[in-house]
């Protein structure tokens, strides 16, 4: 009987056991939804977004959860290897439930992908410590279709394989350590950002790349108070480090506080950058790339990049190319850069030369530092539009600066390109070879070269070298100057008249280069040199010095007043002429330059205000003494032709007459209609005439007798004035209609008798 019992107890047990999991797996899984249900997996709904995961792992290798209401997890989600899960957000949240403590929402070692409206989350701020949204494991794959996927500390931090962003958003909320951001990469990882996809975060960094691979494109959006930070795999420099590196073709990368773009010299050593599209900005006046380190950065294409300083590099080469736009809107500022951090000093690109490369574990081939700037568009709002700053902190590092073409473009007062050397001392040359002008200044282990495919001036004093890309520009600036200035021309250019003001300075134009010099000051004369490497230097000097004086020149003209179609001939008369002296001209119309008349003398066709300017060339030697001469002004008047009067005429044509026996509004005659004058006979010729409608010319043409041909001759003829208004003759169209008439009245007589004789017959 005991044993029995025992056996009873047993079962009851058993079942009720049964009974309980019955009980539990309809709480877990339902063919209709309830008010328990957060998720869907095809025709069936689940209370637990977990049991939904796991009931697609366990029925294939993909599927689709879809959720139904928001869900609270109570551990983390794991997405295995080998599977593939979709979870369409429908505008639900995915939140820790308060007892979870995984410090993480889900891990994806799979194929994971996130989808639905954007009003959907996958929210883990609700935990106060730091909590990671997505952690991608195992060469995992993570796709961010839509929704928003937002984190404490972190987003998504990626520990293995890659995450594709072509929609919705990423972003952190809070920040706890050096590495927190919005999305974090570790060596060998990759992340696509592209579409409208989205990096976000108000507190840290956007995205922390250590090792690896970023690709941003089309409308990607990325913001933080960093945009992107480079890192070796390592985070140090050593051999073998895996290097992280950015392709960007387009989207926008915005930095709040820091950096759009950055990296460190002690850690970031051979990391790379190739943006050929996009925006890349600095909304709190710092500098928008910091490159610190060895590595190259290449901008070209549509780039463009914007900050207080729009480039600062203290390592590594930096290319500059194409259509890309560096620009810099910050305060200026002349100090010499920090060894720790940049410093913004308003320019469009900042080199700040010899200040690393000493210290172990700086760089990992070499500290130099390599400036490329081939084309793009570099300017400054308020400061130079490039500043080279050889702070000569170390000897351990050279910079090369080589600037072959692009547009400098510098504030008002400022330089196109300006090399400091503290300590002066620089070396300077001005240089000729395969038909390209450069101007290179040096010191210790800085070199700058630039050609006049970029500046046209330069000036080299005290130490600092400034580079213009417009003499007038260059002169404007140094004229004042009580030491003296040396202006270097490396390309043809223009200069404003009276360009010398001031005797304490030279100008030198490269062989081969046009320019045009002459004095603004009195009693003071251009000398000409020619120097053994064909250039030639301008400067003032006192007329006293060639026994020379400025040519007085006088205007004589053949007629000032003339009709169209003639001409007035000007001459320009040099007084003063001597023997030893060449003598060139130019001929200006209102003020204005008129181009290619270098001769003595000028045809006018054209009313106007005309004057010369001549210039006196004394050679001896290898120098030249310019000095100029102006006319006073003499007016031309070439009068339009005025055609009024009695019109004339011949047999074709008719016009009017000027003043000046011109024939003008020449055309040929408008005739009427024919007026029969003279009735034609069988005996006796008729006549008609007809008469032009602009001049009165009259044609007439004789009719034959019993003919219809017509002779023509003009009769005598006068003026329109003179002649009557003919209402012309109707009476021969009345004679053919009669004709008509009859002729018409006879067919219908004859078929009336035949008709009738045929019925008679």
């Amino acid at each position: 009987m005991k044993r029995l019992r025992t056996m009873l107890i047993m079962l009851f047990c058993i079942a009720a056991v049964m009974m309980m999991s019955t009980v539990i797996a309809g709480a877990e899984e339902s063919e209709e939804q309830t008010e328990k249900s957060v998720a869907r997996v095809g025709e069936k709904y689940y209370d637990s977004l977990s049991e939904a995961f796991k009931a697609v792992a366990e029925n294939g290798n993909n599927g689709t959860v879809e959720l139904v209401a928001d869900a609270e997890i109570e551990s983390v989600i794991n997405i295995s290897a080998g599977k593939s899960i979709t979870l369409n957000l429908h505008g639900y949240k995915v939140t820790p439930a308060e007892n979870c403590a995984s410090g993480k929402a889900f891990c994806n070692r799979g194929t994971f992908t996130i989808m639905g409206e954007d009003s959907g989350a996958i929210d883990v701020t609700s935990k106060a410590d730091d909590w990671i949204a997505i952690e991608n494991r195992d060469r995992g794959e993570l796709n961010i279709i839509s929704g928003k996927v937002i984190g404490n500390g972190w987003g998504i931090r990626v520990f293995s394989g890659s995450i594709n962003i072509s929609g919705g958003e990423v972003s952190s909320t809070k920040t706890y350590t050096k590495e927190s951001c919005a999305v974090q990469l570790i060596e060998g990882t990759e992340a696509i950002v592209s579409g409208n996809g989205s990096i976000k975060s108000d507190v840290a960094p956007a995205i922390r790349a250590s090792g690896a691979k970023i690709t941003i494109s089309e409308n990607a959006e990325i913001q933080g108070t960093f945009g992107i930070i480079l890192l070796n795999g390592t985070e140090d420099n050593t051999k073998g480090a895996v290097h992280s590196s950015l392709t960007m073709t387009g989207g926008t990368v915005e930095a709040a506080e820091g950096f759009a773009l950055s990296g460190n010299n002690l850690s970031s050593a051979q990391c790379s950058a190739e943006i050929t599209g996009g925006t890349l900005k600095n909304t709190a006046r710092e500098t928008c790339i910091y490159w610190p380190m060895e590595g190259e950065l290449t901008i070209g294409g549509d780039a463009v990049v914007k900050g207080a300083t729009g480039i600062e590099i203290k390592m590594g080469t930096l290319n500059v190319k194409d259509n890309a736009q560096i620009k810099g809107y910050g305060e200026w500022s002349e100090n010499e850069p920090m060894g720790g951090g940049s410093q913004a000093d308003g320019s469009a690109i900042l080199v700040s030369s010899q200040m690393y490369g000493d210290a172990s574990g700086q760089y990992i081939d070499t500290s130099d530092i390599t400036v490329n700037i081939a084309g793009g568009n570099m300017s400054s709002e308020k400061g130079n539009a490039v500043t080279v700053y050889n702070t000569e902190k170390t000897e351990g590092q050279n910079a090369e600066v080589v600037v072959t073409g692009g547009m400098l473009d510098a504030a008002k007062g400022k330089t196109a390109l300006k090399v400091i050397m503290p300590e002066k001392g620089n070396k300077s040359e001005l240089k000729q070879e395969n038909g390209i002008t450069t101007f290179e200044t040096s010191k210790s282990n800085t070199r700058v070269t630039v050609s006049s495919e970029a500046a046209l001036a330069v000036v080299d004093r005290d130490g600092e070298t400034y580079y213009y890309t417009d003499v007038n520009d260059a002169l404007k600036a140094n004229s004042a100057e009580s030491t003296e200035v040396h202006i270097y021309v490396i390309g043809s250019s223009e200069v404003n008249g009276d360009a010398l003001e001031s005797k304490n300075v030279k100008l030198t134009a490269a062989e081969g280069v046009s320019l045009k010099i002459t004095s603004a000051v009195e009693d003071m004369i251009v000398k000409e040199t020619t120097n053994s490497d064909g250039s030639k230097t301008y400067e003032l000097v006192e007329k006293s010095e060639g026994n020379t004086e400025n040519p007085k020149v006088e205007i004589n003209a053949d007629k000032k007043e003339v009709h169209a179609g003639e001409q007035i001939t000007l001459t320009a008369d040099v007084t003063n002429k001597d023997a030893n002296t060449e003598y060139s001209y130019e001929w200006y119309k209102n003020n204005n330059i008129i181009n290619g008349q270098s001769q003595s003398s000028l045809t006018v066709t054209e009313t106007g205000t005309y004057k010369v300017k001549v210039t006196a060339y004394k050679k001896t030697d290898n120098t030249a003494l310019i000095s100029e001469g102006e006319s006073e002004a003499v007016i031309c008047t070439v009068n339009a032709h005025e055609y009024t009067g009695e019109w004339k005429y011949d047999n074709e044509n008719h016009w009017q007459l000027c003043q000046c026996g011109e024939k003008g509004n020449i055309s040929a005659h408008k005739f009427g209609e024919w007026n029969v004058t003279k009735e034609p006979s069988a005996s006796e010729e008729g006549s008609r005439v007809k008469v032009c409608s602009v001049c009165g010319y009259k044609f007439t043409e004789t009719i034959p007798a019993n003919s219809g041909s017509t002779s023509g001759n003009a009769s005598d003829n006068t003026p329109k004035s003179d002649v009557s208004a003919n209402t012309g003759d109707d009476s021969n169209i009345a004679l053919w209609a009669a004709v008509m008439m009859l002729a018409a009245a006879g067919g219908t007589s004859t078929v009336l008798y035949g008709r009738r004789k045929k019925h008679i017959d």
